[in-house]
């Protein structure tokens, strides 16, 4: 092999340095003020809409919430929600306003004085704005399927 071959075309090496360059420009590029009006309607409408801000809260719930349930057990506490299943399967308004939304599930289970456990149902309330847990209650029992 020559030394020539092995230097390779001076075109690849602009081709590489063009799309490097544009790609590098598209990824810094700003989104335009029509773009940022559209998002922001989007947020806005998102928090008027039960599905869509009952699944948004779901998720943040998921991280949020599991400490505040397990302080109101009395002994040990046992989830029993698989990997990828959602801690909380039900969502609704907390109030009228609709500030908050109470997030419902029922995939732990509180050890009794006894030792065994007991299937618990779970509602954590989350402010819609802040995403901070304003409430949680418990009771024996599993949801209806």
């Amino acid at each position: 092999m020559s030394a020539q071959d092995s230097k390779g075309s001076p075109i690849a090496g602009i081709l590489v340095l063009a799309v490097s360059g544009w790609l590098l420009y598209q990824c810094n590029k700003s989104p335009s003020e029509e773009e940022m009006k559209a998002a922001a309607a989007s947020a806005e409408a998102c928090k008027r809409d039960l599905k869509c801000i009952g699944e948004k809260l779901s998720t943040a719930a998921a991280f949020r919430c599991p400490e505040h349930v397990e302080r109101l057990a009395k002994h040990s506490v046992r989830w029993v929600d698989k990997t990828l299943e959602p801690k909380f399967s039900r969502f609704r308004w907390a109030n009228l306003e609709k500030t908050s939304v109470t997030v419902i599930g029922d995939r732990v289970e509180f050890q009794n004085g006894f030792g065994a456990f007991t299937p618990i149902i779970y509602e954590c309330d989350l402010d819609v704005k802040t995403e901070a847990v304003l409430d949680v209650r418990i009771e024996e029992g599993r949801l209806p399927p």
